[in-house]
């Protein structure tokens, strides 16, 4: 997949799933093309980045009792005394992250402001069969927070 993008070479960044991104730009007085890698294959999802590991959407049982590290933006916070569920969001999926009372997390995670920016740590359990959620993706499971960052 090939984007071109018609802005400055930093908008590459915005394109984080591709291998390769086309970037043209307009100086005064020609344009100019240049190829830029951003970090990302699909055979052996390496991304360079240091905020996930992962997009949002792309959980899945097989990352069950993995360590992951996901980014995006805070869609709804639910805080049921003790348990706090945040619904994370990026442009590829929205992903549950989960902490509890055992968890010092609990009283941070459960006042940041609604759409937030942030990078979420932890690991991927299998979401029980009472919570399961077939309307997302990411439904069958949730990562239980070991480090939330607010990004902005």
């Amino acid at each position: 997949m090939t984007y071109i993008v018609r802005s400055s070479p930093l908008a590459a960044t915005r394109t984080d799933r591709l291998e390769h991104c086309i970037v043209a730009y307009y100086g005064k007085a020609e344009s100019s093309i240049c190829e830029i890698s951003v970090g990302f294959k699909h055979g052996d999802r390496q991304i360079m980045e240091k905020y996930r590991t992962h997009t949002c959407g792309d959980i899945t049982l097989d990352d069950v009792g993995k360590k992951v590290k996901i980014a995006g933006f805070v869609q709804t916070i639910r805080d049921l005394g003790g348990l706090v569920f945040l619904d994370i969001r990026d442009m590829y999926g929205i992903t549950q992250v989960v902490t509890s009372a055992e968890s010092n997390i609990v009283d941070f995670a459960s006042h940041i402001p609604i759409e937030s920016s942030v990078s979420v740590e932890g690991i991927v359990r299998k979401r029980s069969e009472d919570t399961i959620n077939e309307k997302i993706k990411t439904g069958l499971v949730e990562i239980y927070i070991d480090d939330i960052q607010i990004l902005g």
